[in-house]
């Protein structure tokens, strides 16, 4: 027993503390809810109430089914008083009868003297049963029920919203329109990065290059290629032309060797190449190479 109660612990620390409690709606929040929905039932049925069209008489009050009859016997004396009255028109009148909860009852009720009528009344016996009356739970059955799914459909909205719907699909929108960068956009960030990066680097080299004595004289040009942990597409190549704009060849850097899976990764050796255009057959190609490669 010990140890089912220990594991019990455990698991509320670790699923309900830990995981769920943080993303629960708050009592206040469930607590408004509730009382909104109970408001708009009050509402409902008492401030502003559903009105009936073409209802069935059996489900009218009972001061209104006496009516109705009422209204059939005055017919029926209307027009048995000026002439003879066919089987039809009985049985029309005992159909109409039928839809009350208690034709004779109701005859006898009111005071309908009229013995032909009353005999229509017994063949519409016993009439058409009325709705049971709802008891007390019947009546507090929506309130209760409607509050109970209402509050189970508060918290897995909550859930949903805050472990799953916000963190994959608001937040990322939110830090890009606040100027942020998402987790996923990691990578790209740092490649946008080494590229600033090269570009000053390159700047300043121009800013500070002195004469070079070289054996063959002073260079071309020159370029810079910057690489930074996270350029995972590093790749640069450059045109050579002289001082008239003339294509001379073409040179270039891009990684060479790379060491794990991870990302981003790991580059171990860098290949610098240079062709001619006048030899596109052969390319001149060195590695820079660390002690890991």
């Amino acid at each position: 027993m010990q140890k089912l109660r220990d594991w019990l612990v455990g698991t509320y620390n670790g699923l309900y503390k830990v995981v769920l409690q943080p993303s629960m709606p708050s009592r206040s929040t469930v607590l408004i809810v509730v009382l909104a929905f109970i408001l708009g039932l009050a509402w409902a049925y008492t401030v502003s109430p559903i009105a009936y069209y073409d209802g069935d008489p059996g489900q009218l009050e009972q001061s209104w089914q006496n009516e109705w009859v009422r209204l059939l016997a005055d017919r029926y004396a209307a027009v048995t008083s000026t002439a003879a009255t066919g089987p039809e028109f009985d049985q029309s009148i005992v159909a109409l009868l039928n839809a009350v909860d208690d034709p004779v009852g109701i005859v006898d009720a009111q005071g309908i003297t009229d013995p032909g009528f009353r005999d229509l009344a017994l063949q519409a016996q016993p009439g058409k049963a009325a709705p049971a009356r709802p008891s007390l739970i019947g009546s507090l059955q929506p309130f209760i029920i409607g509050s109970i799914i209402l509050v189970v459909a508060t918290v897995l909205i909550s859930l949903l919203g805050k472990i799953l719907i916000y963190p994959n699909l608001i937040e990322p929108v939110v830090r890009r329109m606040r100027g942020q960068v998402g987790v996923s956009d990691e990578a790209t960030q740092r490649t946008i990065d080494a590229m600033r990066a090269a570009r000053d680097a390159e700047a300043r080299a121009k800013e500070s290059a002195a004469p070079v004595d070289a054996e063959f004289g002073q260079p071309v040009t020159r370029k810079m290629s910057v690489y930074l942990m996270g350029r995972g597409q590093y790749d640069d190549s450059f045109e050579i032309e002289d001082s008239s704009g003339m294509f001379l060849g073409e040179c270039g850097a891009a990684i060479s060797e790379t060491i794990g899976d991870s990302e981003p990764a790991k580059v171990t050796a860098v290949e610098i190449w240079l062709f001619d255009k006048e030899d596109f057959v052969r390319t001149l190609t060195g590695v820079l190479a660390t002690e890991y490669a």
